[in-house]
């Protein structure tokens, strides 16, 4: 992949030029909560997810998060996870 960002979106010629990845760039990383409710609006499971790899502490949760409610379970995106130092 190459670093940089996409301003706007690409236009492809045909099917195959879209399987062409020296063409593709380098996208964000997202981190997501996903909060799972009561009937009362309470939290009763989450979700964290880092969809890529990422040096320490970018998409780490904010204190106020965690201390809301704990994490049930965690997915972390590991493709390059050679590439970044004391990745899990």
């Amino acid at each position: 992949m190459y670093k940089g960002d996409v301003k706007e979106r690409i236009k492809y010629k045909s099917t195959l030029s879209k399987s062409r990845a020296n063409w593709w760039k380098e996208g964000e990383i997202y981190t997501f909560v996903i909060d799972y409710l009561s009937n009362t609006q309470e939290i009763e499971f989450r979700i964290y997810i880092q969809s890529s790899v990422a040096n320490m502490t970018h998409g780490w949760l904010s204190s106020q998060i965690k201390e809301e409610f704990e994490v049930n379970i965690t997915i972390l995106g590991i493709a390059s996870a050679n590439n970044v130092e004391n990745y899990p």
